[in-house]
């Protein structure tokens, strides 16, 4: 008889969104936990949101965290008295099990002499710039939450290590960039991506519970998730532009916005502004052109961001540029791509990044 196993889900989110296109058919979704009070008492996917402190009197057999703020809830849970062995980081186990970082560095490796444009940022640049139709083949190392800290270390990782034929790099920054620190934000279980080969960790700390995490999220996923033919699991990847969801994207702008632009770390910005420097000045040392490049995104989250952190990202842009040369390119606001280009308030869709790619090839000063 095959055994039903009863799970929690913390996160109501696109995370959870696509988690529960990847479970098999041997579990039983008990509810969902959610930190938005708003969502308590609620259905999402027909089941209860309830608020996360009455898993004490909910029985079940593992909770699943589907969400970005991975490491915060399973402390939370860990302090709800939940056994670790019941605890399945979905996030943190696709990100191990598929490490997209790895992958593009078997990509370059691969054909190191055939990429002319490096190719760095954070999440809006994984499908914002095509490196394939880049008038200058570029290699994209952008990965989600990816921090200016590791845009240098990967740049400063291949440059030194590799005979590169890079000539230009495409450095792309959000507004709150110089505010963002990878290592101390909620997504700082990221830094393991990159440890293995960059041996860089910037304030993150490793504890010793991290194998026996990963073992358990192991154990758990081979019992609730989806299995293809060959053994590999099962994973929703799809992006579907806002055209196809529904939503009030202005309220989802809005709250997105604050959430970005809920920073202020002066030294924080302080260590960015110089990392900035020195990944220009790596750059020219070798001979690379920087292009900094700022993406598209909608009017939903433009017509509320901060105007306090496009300031002082402003100001820094102007100070560096009177002592380090780089070429500018900023859509932030663009009214070019509407809303079937993007897949949330703030990501292109990769059609969206075909387009966006076109217009910088124009652009750039090649």
């Amino acid at each position: 008889m095959i055994k039903i196993y009863d799970i929690v889900i913390f996160g109501c989110g696109s995370a959870s969104e696509k988690l529960s296109k990847s479970l098999n058919e041997n579990i039983n979704i008990v509810c969902y936990l959610d930190n938005n009070k708003s969502m308590w008492g609620k259905i999402f996917n027909n089941k209860s949101v309830c608020n996360p402190s009455e898993i004490r009197n909910i029985e079940y057999d593992y909770i699943v965290i589907a969400s970005q703020f991975n490491n915060d809830i399973f402390i939370q849970l860990i302090e709800y008295n939940v056994p670790k062995c019941k605890i399945f980081e979905y996030m943190n186990f696709i990100n191990n099990k598929y490490n997209h970082f790895e992958y593009t560095m078997n990509l370059f490796n691969g054909n190191i002499s055939s990429y002319e444009t490096l190719i760095t940022g954070i999440s809006y640049f994984v499908s914002a710039i095509n490196g394939e139709i880049l008038k200058y083949k570029g290699i994209n190392f952008s990965f989600d939450s990816q921090d200016l800290y590791y845009d240098y270390h990967i740049a400063k990782y291949l440059i030194e290590k590799y005979n590169t034929n890079f000539k230009y790099a495409l450095i792309g920054l959000s507004y709150y960039t110089f505010q963002y620190d990878l290592s101390l934000s909620s997504m700082k279980d990221n830094v393991k991506l990159y440890y293995q080969r960059l041996k860089k960790s910037h304030n993150f700390k490793f504890n010793d519970g991290e194998s026996e995490r990963i073992e358990v999220n192991k154990a758990i996923a081979d019992k609730i998730l989806k299995l293809s033919v060959d053994g590999n699991y099962i994973i929703d990847n799809r992006i579907i532009p806002l055209t196809e969801q529904k939503e009030n994207f202005y309220l989802v702008g809005e709250k997105q916005a604050k959430l970005d632009c809920n920073k202020s770390y002066p030294l924080t910005v302080k260590e960015n502004k110089e990392l900035f420097k020195e990944y220009l000045n790596l750059l020219h040392k070798n001979n690379i052109k920087p292009i900094v490049v700022v993406c598209p995104v909608s009017k939903y989250y433009s017509k509320y961001f901060s105007k306090r952190i496009k300031e002082e990202f402003f100001e820094i842009i102007h100070e560096v540029q009177k002592i380090c040369k780089f070429q500018y390119i900023d859509y932030f606001e663009s009214q070019l791509f509407d809303d079937s280009m993007f897949y949330d308030v703030s990501h292109l869709t990769f059609e969206g990044g075909k387009k966006f790619t076109k217009i910088l090839n124009k652009e750039i000063k090649w």
